[in-house]
């Protein structure tokens, strides 16, 4: 198997794709990559906050200038 860096990627398609790597959000929580801050636009931070309490389906609206 693949090593993953254990730098989490600054581009948003390859966070992604690093993270399914990784096993999933709760995996790459329970393995210590997200011990340390990390900058995320606020779309995305919002999005794996809902992935964490289980949530699947969701309608948002992001205003103000959001184009993520």
């Amino acid at each position: 198997m693949e090593s993953l860096p254990r730098t989490i990627p600054s581009d948003v398609e390859e966070r992604a794709a690093w993270l399914v790597k990784a096993g999933g959000l709760e995996k790459a929580i329970r393995d210590g990559f997200f011990s340390a801050p990390v900058a995320l636009p606020l779309v995305e931070a919002l999005v794996l906050g809902l992935m964490r309490q289980g949530v699947t389906k969701y309608l948002a609206i992001f205003g103000h200038g959001s184009t993520t």
